[in-house]
């Protein structure tokens, strides 16, 4: 095994184990928290399971190899038909590495998307805007995984070793789309709050690190400018790019994904201080224990630990200390900036 190989074993066993941990964790904090999953944390549990499957398909991939080779190695080797078993497998297992791995940072930008859902969907153009995404985000899911299967033709040049299958075996056009659809909508979904939390009436240093807090998806759009042109510097200058390093980039990226997607409701669901603030909602009629709700102190609004929200206003309260009415409104913009600063 050479140094590129061993490389990427090692950098695929650590940061797999890595992302991995950090959703096990979120999982696992939610129910020391006493909430049930909701539908982020079954995506959640849908991309580990991404994540196993890619990094299995990598191990082969590194192993075994691929029909992925530069000229001068053909030219150099003489294919036995060990080696050719090998490299058709991994090949194979190259389309559906491709699949997986893709699949897994769409799951990863729902979670976001559904995080963001929750903190400004009750606002119409926020609604409006976060459909928007949805469909988006699906076509753009579908684009990647078609431009998987439609590269080379006929189909089984995707596996093919001798002869030379040509470019296409590289998916040079596939980790292109993949890549620059993976940067667009990462963007989209990094400048989706921005608005709101600068507009937040907190102090400096609570909007700034909030605002560091969501633009941890930063670090996805400057791993997405250094793979860009280093694929098309290798696809399009009569080499190709590396398997190796190849899946030593996307095994980072998929790190910082799970960051990403996970460390703000791994935030909320921190361990916390004990309080003795007792409000009288929690005599009320109208109050229900239901699992995963807290109420924020100092603001008449109930939150749960995933940051769904739902504003109550308080009306005629006597001295001795019940509420005598309590009805939902519609939510204020400055509400949710309240809630996202003291939820967070």
């Amino acid at each position: 095994m050479d140094y590129e190989k061993k490389k990427s074993m090692i950098i695929l066993g650590v940061l797999g184990f890595a992302s991995a941990l950090i959703m096990v964790t979120r999982l696992a904090m939610r129910k020391v928290r006493g909430q049930r999953f909701d539908i982020s944390d079954y995506l959640t549990m849908g991309a580990i399971a991404c994540l196993a499957a890619r990094c299995s398909f990598a191990t082969v991939i590194v192993l075994w190899g691929n029909n992925n080779l530069t000229s001068a190695y053909r030219a150099s080797k003489l294919f036995d038909a060990t080696e050719i078993y090998q490299r058709e497998i991994g090949s194979k297992v190259t389309l559906c590495d491709r699949v997986f791995h893709s699949t897994y940072f769409w799951i990863q930008k729902s979670v976001v998307l559904i995080l963001y859902q929750r903190m400004l969907g009750c606002l119409i153009w926020p609604r409006l805007i976060i459909n928007f995404y949805w469909g988006f985000l699906a076509v753009s899911y579908v684009v990647v995984q078609i431009w998987t299967f439609v590269e080379c033709t006929p189909f089984h040049l995707y596996w093919q070793v001798v002869p030379d299958p040509g470019q296409c075996a590289a998916g040079a056009i596939q980790l292109i789309v993949f890549v620059s659809l993976n940067m667009v909508t990462d963007a989209m979904l990094i400048g989706l709050p921005m608005p709101y939390l600068f507009r937040m009436k907190r102090p400096l240093k609570q909007r700034l690190s909030l605002v560091g807090l969501f633009s941890i998806g930063f670090t996805l759009l400057a791993i997405g400018f250094v793979r860009l042109p280093i694929n098309y510097d290798r696809n399009y200058n009569h080499s190709r790019t590396h398997e190796a390093n190849r899946t030593t980039l996307g095994t980072v990226e998929m790190f910082a994904a799970a960051i990403v997607a996970n460390v703000p409701t791994l935030f909320t669901l921190r361990p916390r201080h004990p309080t003795t603030h007792i409000t009288a909602a929690s005599h009320s009629p109208h109050y229900t224990d239901t699992t995963g709700f807290r109420q924020v102190r100092d603001l008449d609004i109930i939150t749960d630990n995933s940051i769904k929200l739902q504003h109550v206003h308080v009306e005629d309260m006597g001295e001795s200390g019940e509420f005598g009415k309590i009805s939902e409104e519609s939510h204020a913009s400055n509400d949710i900036i309240h809630v996202i600063g003291n939820a967070i």
